[in-house]
């Protein structure tokens, strides 16, 4: 499960900001990454919405069920798409000063946590397009990270993913795919590439096989 948070001090009202995020159908107006968005369904406490998303070449949609509190937050639940799961909320806060009727400023607390029915790579690719220069993440196991730090696992996988490719086409097997050490370029650039992992072998080997029966199916 990826977790994500941010938060920012804006100078507009938790109104504004409140009727930003909950009109979901101006998205694709400001949003680069979405390309449509489509209201399902409209209740009393908010609305179940589509959006369509286009990053690198690869366009994925998903749905959520939006519960609203006007002026306070927007949470957001999974109901179908890429996600195996997927729950966040958005939260307008006002700034103690300017608390009141004439409050010009807030601020947004964005909290989000998902995870991916398919592979890790689909996986860095949205965290890298949601996360901004300062946001910090907190990853499976291991320290805080940022986006930047993020660019060595997605050549990894990009690049293993292609070399896996190429001996499946040459018929090779699974041990055969192994002893190729295709992970050996960025094994001292990866944190943990060389890792025991139990009887599975090294983390390299483990991770190998893993691209390897995810092309193998799909071959």
């Amino acid at each position: 499960m990826k977790h994500v948070k941010k938060s920012v001090l804006l100078w507009y009202t938790p109104h504004e900001m409140y009727e930003l995020v909950s009109d979901v159908q101006s998205y694709p107006a400001f949003l680069p990454w979405c390309i449509k968005a489509e209201v399902l369904e409209q209740r009393a406490d908010g609305v179940t919405a589509r959006l369509h998303l286009s990053y690198l070449g690869v366009q994925q949609a998903f749905t959520t069920r939006n519960t609203h509190a006007v002026d306070e937050s927007v949470r957001l639940e999974l109901v179908d798409g890429p996600f195996s799961a997927l729950t966040g909320v958005w939260r307008f806060i006002p700034l103690p000063a300017a608390e009141g009727a004439n409050a010009k400023a807030c601020k947004v607390d964005f909290d989000l946590r998902y995870a991916f029915r398919k592979g890790a790579l689909e996986a860095l690719e949205l965290t890298m397009k949601i996360a901004g220069p300062n946001t910090r993440l907190i990853p499976g196991h291991g320290t805080f990270i940022n986006r930047t730090e993020i660019v060595p696992y997605r050549d990894m996988i990009l690049a293993v993913q292609a070399k896996v490719q190429q001996l499946i086409g040459q018929g090779k097997t699974l041990p055969e795919v192994l002893a190729a050490k295709v992970t050996s370029p960025y094994d001292a650039k990866v944190p943990g590439g060389l890792l025991p992992a139990g009887n599975a072998g090294t983390s390299a080997d483990r991770f190998v096989s893993m691209v390897y029966a995810q092309l193998k199916d799909g071959h």
